[in-house]
């Protein structure tokens, strides 16, 4: 039973402080979303710092750090004191008839939990292994971090890219329609040309907004990753592509 105890009460310990680090993780999660030029490696560097994929694998090596303290404690020795065999009205002592003053049968009592055959040793081997897996889980997070934000970032610079251009073509073909209804007033061109020039105007103009809606769903998705917790997708990336080619990939310590 005391045994039990000890491992119950180790167990506690370890999700008591587990509770502790993940609220003040959550406490400094409280992220707005950024309104100016955000460059990959600042997307990245705030990534780090907030997300909450990377903060609960960072939780783990210190959960796991907790339980490896707790192995190499020494249990800590329990005092007990019990009475029985508590004597009747006829028990009496020298000291009178009373209640205090009849005979008792009182333990006192101190015990020590002592592990054998290795139990303290191999706690403490599981221990150190759940922490080397706690690390492993982080790092993995984290290059998995690297390569999402990467990945939505590049979108989200592809996106914008492609919502600018279709949104140039779609202002040159409004303003060549507008020069096609003055050609059509003045008799120079023909009434189905004008509608084929005024269907496709419009043709750009849809497919812009559709860009730039999915652009700030792009932007959206690198703010999640972030740990935004408003994500709008009203930033803009600072870095084109000709600069994230030069970019050397990132290296994990």
């Amino acid at each position: 039973m005391i045994c039990d105890n000890h491992f119950r009460l180790s167990g506690t310990v370890a999700l008591v402080l587990t509770l502790a680090i993940l609220a003040a993780a959550r406490a400094d999660t409280n992220v707005v979303s950024p309104v100016n030029g955000l460059t990959l490696q600042d997307a990245k560097r705030l990534a780090f710092l907030h997300n909450w994929d990377l903060l609960a694998s960072k939780v783990g090596i210190d959960a796991a750090q907790a339980q490896l303290v707790v192995a190499k404690e020494f249990p800590n020795p329990t005092a007990s004191w019990s009475t029985a065999k508590i004597g009747t009205h006829e028990a009496t002592t020298s000291l009178g008839n009373g209640l205090w003053e009849r005979s008792y049968d009182t333990i006192a009592a101190i015990s020590q939990l002592i592990e054998i055959g290795g139990k303290r040793s191999h706690r403490q081997e599981a221990s150190r292994a759940g922490m080397i897996g706690a690390r492993a889980r982080f790092m993995d997070a984290k290059r998995t971090l690297v390569q999402g934000v990467t990945k939505a970032y590049t979108a989200a610079l592809l996106a914008g890219q492609n919502a600018l251009i279709l949104k140039d073509s779609a202002g040159y073909l409004r303003r060549e329609a507008e020069i096609g209804e003055i050609r059509f007033t003045a008799g120079d061109l023909s009434d189905a040309d004008l509608k084929q020039i005024l269907i496709a105007a419009e043709q750009f103009e849809l497919q812009a907004k559709a860009a730039e809606a999915a652009a700030v769903q792009a932007r959206i998705s690198v703010e999640i990753l972030m740990g935004v917790n408003q994500p709008n997708g009203t930033w803009r990336p600072a870095d084109n592509l000709e600069q994230m080619d030069l970019v050397s990939p990132p290296t994990l310590k």
